[in-house]
């Protein structure tokens, strides 16, 4: 068998093949095509090539980060020979036919922002890995074209990133993760299987790093620049610092030392320094570095296209002597003086552009204040932000850092400046809840050295540093499901005003991307799980609505973050309270169900400035007006959600918003913190605010079986003269599904946990009606009785003796025995379920020894022994006499009250007693 030397790798199928080394070393990956011009990801792939001298056999090796793809065995690699590996082999195919050698089929897709791309050996090891990104030493800065307001802002630029090239390396014998080894490739759709259109051996340094230090300096303190270079040759290199204090001009230019004498390590390891002297307090400098090889290779550093104005992109620091030792992390912001102005303009004239300026972010912790070093994020961007309040002063700031450099594993960081206790109280109790939410803490703000935020209200001396809702965000709050799709509702300020208000607006994608808005998977442009959600929220019939409806939505988890903001009290203009707008939808790819997260809280426990609750109800999320929002209606008021929604509520209230719970919590708040009168009372008005707002909620959630007749109180009693009446009431809210009035079922409203029975029989007498709420299963729930007098005007009046067998059925009565009755020997009385009999003053029912008495009731009709309505007077009792052989008498489901002395006298003979109550607490049973 001969080897054929190819661009592409020879793929062996048979494992008996033995003269092939393996060996690891030479592998690397040399193109990625991560960000097709389109948005068909399966157009994705990238190249390995194999720069050894030996054959290489991947079989069972992995590509583990970014994509995930086994190479099956063998799968041989000849020296200097490439293998593409493609997401699907039918579209690689349709766009390079020419490529005979290829694989296909991997899971996932490439980020279009950047991510790591790992290529692991059987064992595990890893081999080669490439951190690419679309943004930082991946691309170059320049000025865009103005905006619809006429402002340009920065943004970053690269030919890879979408606008139809590859990312290829360009020397193979150079590191290769290093960015400034990558570039776009010179053709378009790149050159998967060939050898790359950039390679070249010799090519401008290296930038490995750069940076300044300290990172804060004082007016006594000299900066030291530094800028560490690799090449392929070790001699001839030089770096020049290229720096200007704010506000002059030219740049200076200044020769950086490798030779251990400029603060820079040993001599000759690449790592070039100067040191610059003090310079007084407030100083902004701006700089840069232009380094050269041994042939004349520059690289200028970092990578800006002149604007044609005096607006740059450079790197800065700034001197400043505030010393600072608070409890809050520290932001700083630096910008040039033009930058500056060119923010304030767009603040003053044209609020809401994005336009974004160039400056330097530095974070300083608390924790790192007490030994670690800062962290910095040089041409980071800053602008205005907001929806309602992007005018406000001081304005709220969006921070991007470079895709490369994230800064804390996040791109990006509101800086909010309205309400920051309750913004920064809200994500906490949210996350506290179980929920997905956006992480936000009370930071300390410097925008170039100068503190905007106010000491009092809406600020207390603080922002809000709001995690973006983004890629970041998915993979910290949904660790184990991280892949799936990500989208943000708002309500739009443009012309229409369109809503993210879950409307269907039919098939078509396009009918809903402004309002809601992808926050991942852009270049996908896949719609069809949010549209989906929509149709199946909007169109499923009925009868199968609420099993449809769970499995999309994770409906426990959206009752949870209803309940959530019900308690809270938030005021603010999101789904929890009507309207289509500041919240976030996920849909993961293990979980296919999708999660509501919330966003915005700086409206939430009154905002720290009221103490008592607004009383706006528990189901505001129903919207009113032109604000309405029918899904969430329909979610709420569903016989199988509605108790969900009513048991976080309770859950909550009586956990996370009990005082005993909240408070501790809403002192830790105080502590983040400067201490201050301002500050203070807005903790105790949160507190009080809590206190009402949960006294409101709890108030208006059903905990007992309650009953309503409209029926006029007479001598004590509900009065009808019809023998049907309707009722109705309440329930427990929680476990209830159904209710029973007297055994017959009646309609049952969850969401307001009211129920009626239009038609309830009634028997001549006092009626003791049973109300019975069941859950789920029929088991009880709790019960309640509701006494009715049903007076038709007659009665059937007794004394002395009964004489024969009787029978006393409901219908023919009330009974109304006016003296002593006696039931005789070998006499039995019956009385029939829903029986009443009145009993007048002083009167006794005797049963003789060898008579009956059967009082026979139900738990829905019982019998009932009492004085007649309106009379005050108590009667004596009921006597059994008998003896051997007597007959035994019984009473079940029998209610006596207002007797003499003693309710039952058993003298010699014997009863069975069923199911009996008494209303007398002060008399002898």
């Amino acid at each position: 068998m001969h080897h054929l030397r190819t661009t592409f790798a020879l793929l062996l199928l048979c494992s008996g093949f033995l003269s092939i080394r393996t060996a690891t070393a030479g592998i690397v990956i040399s193109e990625i095509m991560y960000h097709p011009p389109g948005t068909n990801v399966l157009e994705e792939w990238l190249e390995l090539h194999n720069t050894g001298s030996n054959s290489v056999n991947l079989g069972g090796w992995q590509l583990d980060r970014g994509v995930h793809f086994t190479f099956p065995k063998p799968t041989v690699m000849l020296p200097d020979a490439r293998l593409v590996v493609a997401a699907d082999a039918d579209t690689f195919r349709a766009l390079h036919p020419g490529l005979g050698g290829f694989l296909a089929g991997w899971a996932g897709s490439l980020r279009d922002n950047g991510e790591t791309v790992g290529l692991v050996d059987a064992a595990g090891q890893t081999v080669a890995e490439v951190a690419y990104a679309a943004e930082g030493d991946w691309a170059t800065r320049r000025l865009s074209a103005p905006d619809r307001y006429g402002r340009a802002g920065w943004i970053w630029v690269a030919e890879h990133n979408g606008l139809g090239r590859s990312l290829e390396l360009i020397n193979p014998a150079l590191p290769n993760g290093l960015p400034h080894n990558w570039t776009s490739s010179a053709v378009a759709g790149g050159t998967p299987g060939r050898p790359n259109s950039v390679e070249s051996r010799n090519l401008a340094p290296l930038v490995v790093e750069a940076g300044h230090f300290p990172l804060i300096p004082t007016q006594n303190d000299p900066v030291t620049l530094h800028v560490r270079l690799l090449d392929e040759r070790t001699t001839g290199l030089s770096a020049a610092l290229l720096h200007r204090e704010d506000g002059t001009a030219p740049f200076t230019a200044t020769s950086m030392g490798d030779d251990g004498k400029h603060g820079d390590g040993l001599p000759g390891d690449g790592l070039f320094a100067v040191q610059l002297p003090a310079r007084p307090n407030g100083t902004v400098v701006e700089f840069y570095f232009e380094v050269v090889d041994a042939e004349g290779h520059a690289r200028t550093y970092p990578a800006v296209i002149p604007s044609g104005s005096d607006r740059t992109a450079h790197f800065l620091y700034q001197v400043d002597d505030e010393p600072f030792s608070g409890p809050q992390p520290l932001y700083r912001l630096i910008m040039n003086r033009a930058e500056t102005e060119y923010l304030r303009q767009t603040w003053r004239d044209e609020p809401d552009s994005d336009a974004e300026v160039n400056g330097t972010f530095i974070g300083l912790d608390a924790q790192v204040r007490e030994g670690a070093t800062a962290q910095v994020r040089y041409t980071s961007s800053f602008r205005n932000r907001g929806h309602g309040t992007r005018v406000s002063v001081p304005h709220n700031f969006r921070v991007n850092f470079p895709k490369d450099r994230p800064w804390q594993g996040r791109e990006g960081i509101n800086l909010n400046t309205q309400f920051t206790q309750s913004q920064v109280f809200g994500s906490m109790l949210m996350r506290r809840a179980g929920l997905p939410m956006a992480e936000a803490r009370a930071v300390q703000v410097r925008i170039s050295g100068e503190d905007l935020a106010g000491t009092g209200s809406p600020q207390f001396g603080a922002y809000a540093g709001n995690e973006l809702v983004d890629d970041s965000l998915v993979e910290r709050q949904f660790p184990g499901d991280p892949d799936g799709n990500l989208y943000r509702g708002i309500r739009d300020v443009y012309p229409g005003n369109p809503r993210a208000d879950l409307v269907w607006h039919g098939p078509d994608a396009s009918s809903y991307t402004n309002a809601y808005f992808k926050r991942n998977h852009v270049t996908e442009d896949d719609w069809s799980d949010l549209v989906h959600l929509l149709d199946v929220l909007n169109n499923t019939p009925d009868a199968n609505w609420d099993t449809a409806v769970a499995q999309v939505a994770d409906v426990g988890e959206w009752m949870r973050y209803f309940a959530l903001n019900t308690l809270m009290g938030n005021q603010e203009t999101t789904l929890a309270t009507g309207y289509g707008d500041d919240f976030a939808l996920y849909r993961g790819v293990l979980d296919t169900r999708f999660r509501l997260l919330g966003y915005d809280m700086d409206s939430v426990l009154g905002s720290g400035t009221r103490t008592t609750t607004y009383s706006d109800g528990i189901f505001k999320m129903f919207g009113s007006g032109s604000h309405r929002i029918p899904v969430l209606e329909q979610l709420l008021k569903h016989p199988s959600f509605a108790p969900v929604y009513y048991r976080e509520l309770k859950t909550l209230a009586d956990t996370l918003f009990a005082p005993e719970q909240m408070n501790p919590l809403l002192d830790q708040l105080a502590a983040g913190f400067a201490s201050g009168e301002a500050i203070t009372a807005a903790i105790a008005n949160m507190k009080a605010f809590n206190a009402s707002q949960r006294a409101h909620v709890l108030g208006e959630i059903p905990m007992r079986v309650s009953v309503s007749d409209g029926l006029p109180v007479v001598s004590g009693y509900p009065r009808t003269t019809t023998p049907t009446i309707p009722l109705s009431g309440r329930a427990q809210a929680i476990d209830t599904r159904s209710i029973r009035v007297n055994g017959t079922p009646a309609t049952w409203s969850a969401w307001d946990a009211n129920w009626i029975a239009p038609a309830v029989s009634l028997h001549p007498g006092i009626n003791r009606v049973l109300i019975q709420a069941l859950d789920g299963s029929g088991k009880e729930v709790e019960r309640t009785t509701h006494d009715v007098w049903y007076d038709d005007g007659n009665e059937a009046r007794v004394v002395g003796t009964v004489a024969a067998d009787a029978i006393w059925s409901a219908q023919l009565g009330p009974y109304h025995i006016t003296g002593d009755l006696t039931i005789a020997n070998g006499v039995t009385l019956t009385v029939e379920a829903g029986t009443t009999v009145y009993l007048d003053s002083g009167a006794h029912l005797t049963v003789s020894s060898g008579g009956r008495l059967l009082t026979e009731g139900l738990e829905a009709a019982p019998i009932r022994f009492t004085r007649p309505p309106g009379t005050t007077a108590t009667w004596g009792g009921i006597v059994i006499n008998g003896g051997p052989g007597s007959p035994e008498n019984q009473m079940s489901h029998t209610r006596i009250e207002f007797n003499g002395s003693t309710a039952i006298e058993v003298a010699g003979g014997t009863v069975r007693l069923d199911h009996l109550t008494f209303g007398n607490t002060d008399r002898q049973y």
